[in-house]
């Protein structure tokens, strides 16, 4: 069997997927090494697959084709009636337009739990290699001037919203491997023991991060999970994920005497706290959205709008700020309103019937059930994290929702007899 294939190239491109720093020029585009990967494995796709029948894909998910086409309908427009539409193309091609096409080749490769298992593979060593290397980083005393760890990033939270995936995914090998039967061998013993070292580094990494937002909305989103499953027998397998939600907890107790974790609470704006210059960014943006209410700003626009703005209010806590500090914000400035419904409506009709497949007690054991277990706490925790942050409006994360939401679809048809 040939090893360079649609799902080898795709899972290398997710392991990779922190190497979207790394940027080269193609034809005078343009690209990242990821990128690069995605656009091979689609070609060697295709080549696979002449005769694909795309009619009956677009019959099997045209609720979710829709949804993406006013989505990416809102964005495009937006984009043509703005100004810096060469930013706004390459926002457009980065982090839809490629990330699209790896939900496609996920959606249509990955055809039983195994399959799944590789892909949740990819992501999470990647973050792990990323921990890793972040714990060099703190050994090293390369931190940030408030004493916080970003490693290769931008910024902390950058580094904090790439990493909280990966619990969710820790969690579920963990707990799939630590069942009765799974500790009769040597490799099985030290596989587990690997896993649990792996998720202490990644939870140690995102500690040191010290991302407030990134730490509440992880605790929040295995909280709801643990609501969601209530007292099925998957639920009772989220007693670790539990755990590790009150051990983060505690965590955050120790918190207590840092002065930037009593800092967060103050809103004014004489404090200069990360919640007073998010209050002045979300004021800024609501502005911003009063004038632009239809069609938005365009893609990559909210930093010089913001700059203008400021004529509008008391002088900037922060100065460079390229996203809102908000989800839905971004997707509304950047997309217009027709990008907010779109990307809503998608949210909606994939959690809607992501969480029929956990709670339906129906379904067998080999399934694709606990692995959208794993795919909800993400989502629950992209959306939570979404109120205070941006965790979709860059390369690796756009790359990281669209493999969460396709796997989803995935988990979908498999319930709906596709997979058997």
């Amino acid at each position: 069997m040939n090893i360079i294939n649609a799902k080898n190239l795709i899972r290398l491109s997710l392991f990779l997927i922190p190497l979207y720093l790394i940027k080269f020029y193609l034809f005078g585009l343009p690209f990242n090494i990821p990128e690069v990967l995605i656009m091979a494995a689609f070609l060697f796709w295709l080549l696979d697959n002449k005769n694909f029948s795309w009619g009956v894909f677009y019959k099997e998910n045209k609720k979710i084709i829709a949804g993406i086409f006013i989505m990416f309908l809102g964005i495009v427009i937006s984009a043509l009636i703005n100004p810096n539409q060469p930013a706004e193309w390459g926002i457009i091609k980065s982090w839809f337009i490629i990330p699209l096409i790896l939900s496609f080749i996920v959606l249509n490769e990955v055809k039983n739990k195994k399959d799944a298992e590789n892909i949740f593979r990819a992501v999470y060593f990647s973050a792990v290699t990323v921990s890793f290397i972040g714990l060099i980083y703190f050994l090293q005393g390369n931190l940030t001037y408030d004493f916080r760890l970003k490693a290769f990033y931008l910024s902390p939270n950058h580094l904090a919203m790439f990493l909280s995936p990966a619990v969710f995914i820790g969690n579920y090998f963990i707990i799939s491997r630590t069942k009765i039967n799974a500790w009769h061998s040597i490799k099985e013993c030290a596989e587990i023991i690997f896993l649990c070292l792996s998720q202490v580094a990644v939870l140690l990494a995102l500690y040191l991060t010290y991302s407030y937002g990134a730490w509440l909305a992880l605790i929040l989103s295995l909280f709801m999970v643990g609501l969601i499953t209530g007292k099925n027998k998957t639920g009772k397998k989220m007693k670790i994920a539990f755990a590790l939600a009150i051990i983060f907890l505690a965590i955050s107790f120790t918190q207590l005497n840092n002065p930037k974790f009593m800092q967060s609470f103050e809103w004014q704006a004489a404090s200069r706290s990360s919640l007073a210059s998010r209050i002045m960014i979300w004021q800024s943006a609501e502005k911003i959205l009063k004038d632009n209410f239809l069609w938005g700003i365009g893609p990559g626009n909210f930093q010089s709008e913001y700059l203008e703005y400021q004529k509008y209010f008391s002088p900037y806590l922060e100065w460079a700020v390229p996203q809102p500090h908000n989800l839905y914000l971004a997707f509304w400035l950047q997309g217009g309103i027709l990008g907010l419904v779109g990307f809503l409506y998608l949210i909606f009709h994939w959690l809607k019937r992501v969480i029929k497949i956990i709670v339906n007690k129906a379904l067998p054991k080999n399934n694709f059930k606990e692995i959208a277990l794993a795919l909800l706490g993400i989502m629950l925790y992209i959306l939570i994290h979404g109120i205070t942050d941006t965790p979709y409006w860059k390369n690796d994360l756009a790359i990281i929702f669209w493999t969460v939401f396709s796997l989803g679809v995935v988990s979908i048809k498999w319930k709906e007899n596709k997979y058997i």
